[in-house]
């Protein structure tokens, strides 16, 4: 009994925490929803099973709508597949730092897709992107090119509440990566089916520790050269790299259950994936 009280004092503390960012944080304008072709969507998550998946399926990506995210855009097969959204949720793809390696990559891939876009695509950035002004002046000059805001506010607390705030699109669990974000996104545009690819999120096997006591992770990617990835180093401990994860899983969770609750399907085509919280089958059936 005393547990199930304290429970709900922290999911009333959690839903205190969560009014006040909605106040601080949300953006209640210009909240659209996915222009559907389909009544399936297709995620393509950056992990190296990703190529084999689109490779085996080509017949059956012509059925769906397709969902890139992250740098996808600069790899040959974004053209090959010419998906119609693209989704952005790191801070670092709208925070300019120009002199850095990956602020050169940002301001490359936004190049790229303002020169070469030739269709429909509607690219998918938090409200607080408004403010670059870089964004705006590069990608401007396309007119295939729609930027769409959505609210990447962390929502949480009592089910009722964070299933009201989802729904209104004030807020979402907490989008500790990309995949979050998309999913989200793909429920509130009514899909009745959601395909993940290229979703292993099994950081944990290529996580090690140098000499130097430095955090290192084999950082894989669909296009990568090797099987080796970027052996990054990881700018925090151990306890607080694994807290992170906890988070993303969570918010998996979270997003399952609500997925559940819309009556949409979310469907992990790769089998060896350790996200646990979705249905696991090939690709579209």
């Amino acid at each position: 009994m005393l547990m199930k009280v304290h429970e709900i004092l922290i999911k009333l503390f959690e839903t205190f925490l969560s009014i006040i960012r909605i106040i601080r944080h949300t953006s209640f304008r210009g909240i659209g929803k996915i222009a559907r072709t389909s009544n399936t969507c297709l995620i393509m998550g950056n992990g190296p099973s990703l190529t084999s998946s689109l490779e085996k399926n080509k017949d059956k990506l012509k059925k769906t709508d397709l969902l890139a995210v992250n740098f996808m855009g600069l790899t040959p097969e974004f053209m090959i597949y010419r998906p119609n959204l693209y989704v952005l949720c790191d801070p670092g793809f709208w925070i300019e730092s120009p002199d850095t390696v990956l602020g050169e990559k940002v301001r490359k891939l936004y190049q790229v897709l303002a020169d070469t876009i030739n269709w429909d695509l509607q690219l998918y950035l938090p409200h607080d992107a408004r403010k670059s002004k870089f964004i705006k002046a590069i990608l401007s000059s396309n007119k295939f090119i729609h930027v769409i805001y959505f609210n990447k506010t962390k929502i949480e607390g009592l089910r009722c509440f964070t299933y009201f705030t989802y729904s209104a699109q004030w807020g979402m669990p907490r989008a500790q990566n990309v995949l979050c974000a998309a999913l989200m996104l793909c429920i509130y545009s009514g899909y009745k089916t959601i395909y993940l690819a290229g979703a292993e999120n099994d950081w944990i096997k290529n996580l090690w520790v140098d000499a130097n006591n430095r955090l290192r992770l084999d950082d894989l990617h669909f296009y990568d050269n090797t099987n080796q990835g970027n052996a990054i180093v990881l700018n925090t401990k151990m306890y607080e790299q694994f807290l992170s994860w906890y988070y993303a899983f969570k918010s998996y969770a979270e997003i399952a259950a609500f997925a559940h609750n819309r009556g949409i399907n979310v469907i992990n085509t790769n089998l060896t994936s350790f996200i646990d919280v979705f249905e696991k089958q090939e690709l579209i059936d």
